[in-house]
């Protein structure tokens, strides 16, 4: 796994109290338990951890389309091109 994944499972098992056995790349929020309310106050806090704005969370349905989406964000923000 990328470390953008290891970030948001740190954030997600210590903040949100997820348990760590749930976690995976295909896990939904909806697996995860968190409600609309803890998506949006996700956002912020990896806004705050990458230097990004995540706009579309609600759009995404996994965790590893979470990580796709940083790390797009990341490297369109950094000039280059998301992959």
């Amino acid at each position: 796994m990328s470390s953008t994944y290891d970030v948001i499972a740190d954030i997600l098992t210590k903040d949100y109290e997820v348990d760590s056995t749930a976690l995976s790349a295909e896990a939904t929020f909806v697996d995860l338990d968190l409600d609309s309310l803890a998506i949006v106050e996700l956002g912020y806090v990896l806004q705050q951890r990458f230097g990004v704005r995540l706009h579309d969370l609600a759009d995404l349905a996994t965790v590893g389309d979470l990580v796709a989406a940083v790390d797009g964000r990341r490297a369109t923000a950094e000039g280059g091109v998301p992959s």
